[in-house]
């Protein structure tokens, strides 16, 4: 379910008692707070549905010669097509 639809189902769910343009600014609303609160370090807590937070972890790079000779037959065929 993307943004849209759940904006749809909870507009659907409250009988479009809430216009759609005001649902999609609360949920814009809620995203953003929500983003300001996780990059100042700190947790979030909804009651019945989950905690998050955010951590940090280390991405190591690994050279693959699979990977780079197939990069080379690539353009070695761009190379064909465009001569």
């Amino acid at each position: 379910m993307n943004k849209s639809e759940l904006i749809r189902e909870v507009h659907e769910r409250t009988n479009k008692k809430i216009a759609l343009k005001n649902l999609d600014l609360m949920v814009n609303t809620m995203i953003e707070v929500m983003s300001e609160k996780l990059k100042k370090g700190e947790e979030i807590q909804l009651a019945d549905f989950g905690t998050f937070s955010l951590s940090s972890s280390v991405i190591k790079s690994v050279a693959s010669t699979k990977n780079f000779s197939l990069s080379k037959k690539n353009e070695q065929i761009k190379k064909k097509i465009s001569t």
